[in-house]
């Protein structure tokens, strides 16, 4: 099986753009197009705007690597958890400056727009108030950078059991 926890840290620059260290390595399965593809999506940016860093143990802490199908299931998800919490300190970012509650922040084609409204922020414009760092809601880190471990519940299983019946 392949459970094994995976870690992941999702860092967004001051200009925008998106670095991606995780404990996932690629040995050819296009993991630097899906994990990009990934926050590209969530947060509607151009996949340039994404790099991915693995294996540089330099800049990454852990990692369990890549074996039986397990970047996906496992690695992926520990990158979904880091976005989740990026998101969520973005919204509260945005929310800040724009006056408006963050349950009416919204992300869309790299903008966060206050629902209902014509008020909205770009990602960068977000991405360089939480490191400038003047105007940030009371108590909250300067910075735009999460972490995260994933440890499934259950293992994967990459090669199963396979039964073929032929009648004739």
């Amino acid at each position: 099986g392949v459970g094994l926890w995976e870690s992941a840290e999702v860092r967004v620059n001051p200009v925008g753009t998106v670095e991606v260290l995780t404990g996932s390595h690629s040995h050819g399965q296009g993991h630097e197009t899906t994990f990009a593809q990934l926050i590209s999506e969530r947060f509607g940016l151009d996949s340039d705007a994404v790099s991915i860093v693995h294996g540089d143990t330099d800049k990454v802490q852990f990692g369990m690597g890549t074996y039986g199908s397990r970047s996906g299931a496992v690695g992926m998800s520990a990158i979904v958890k880091a976005l989740d919490k990026v998101e969520a300190k973005a919204k509260k970012i945005a929310a800040h400056l724009m006056e408006a509650a963050e349950g009416d922040i919204q992300i869309e084609g790299g903008e966060l727009k206050v629902a209902g409204t014509d008020k909205k922020l770009s990602f960068t414009e977000v991405a360089l108030a939480a490191y400038t760092a003047h105007n940030l809601p009371e108590g909250m880190e300067p910075g735009l950078k999460e972490g995260a471990f994933y440890d499934p519940t259950n293992f994967t299983f990459p090669a199963g059991t396979y039964v073929c019946e032929v009648e004739i």
